[in-house]
């Protein structure tokens, strides 16, 4: 993956962290809270979509990742943030929008957004996944492949070691570093990132 695909992949945590002491104008997109009509889920994620295509077509990437990395990471929000994030969205792709004839590759987020940013990180953390999850594959317990994932979720640390025997897909679970048991994920394939879809999420839930 090239720098243009993981400078879009980090867009949230980066404009959080570099927009936070930012003291410049504040963009307000629709559904921001700002007296605008509400941006709905499905509103969002295709601002996410429209982002992401405008990053991949200035840096000559695949555009063919940014319908399932957008709908990832909606999942990955909780319920409870789809207005954060939604709104997070819009502001990008209307700022984004306004200097499409400017923009060079690398894209760097805006600071514009870096409240709406900084909001949606903290409703992540919070109830959701982030999804700068760290995974790879690794030799499984019987020679198969093992994917394996780290992740903060709930404001924990969660990790997860699937494989699969072919029927169904096994997984051990730790949290916060420490083993917190072992699960069948069903047909779910063995190396799907989402920790939200995983059987490993239930310890979160009960630790």
């Amino acid at each position: 993956m090239n720098r243009s695909v993981l400078v879009w992949a980090g867009l949230i945590l980066s404009v959080a962290a570099v927009g936070a002491g930012c003291k410049g104008s504040e963009t307000t997109p629709s559904g921001s809270g700002g007296g605008g009509p509400v941006v709905s889920p499905e509103e969002g994620k295709q601002a996410c979509v429209d982002v992401c295509n405008l990053y991949t077509g200035i840096c000559s990437d695949p555009t063919d990742i940014c319908v399932p990395r957008c709908n990832e990471e909606f999942a990955n929000a909780s319920a409870e943030c789809q207005d954060e994030i939604s709104a997070l969205y819009a502001c990008y792709k209307d700022v984004l929008d306004a200097q499409h004839d400017t923009l060079t590759c690398p894209i760097y987020p805006p600071h514009e957004c870096s409240k709406l940013a900084g909001a949606s990180v903290g409703c992540i953390n919070m109830y959701g996944c982030s999804r700068l999850g760290d995974c790879s594959y690794q030799p499984g317990p019987n020679g198969e492949n093992l994917y394996s994932c780290e992740e903060q979720c709930d404001a924990q640390g969660l990790r997860k070691d699937c494989w699969t025997d072919g029927t169904k897909t096994t997984c051990e679970c730790m949290v916060q570093g420490k083993p917190a048991g072992t699960c069948d994920n069903g047909d779910v394939a063995f190396d799907d990132p989402s920790m939200l879809t995983s059987c490993c999420y239930q310890f979160l839930q009960n630790p």
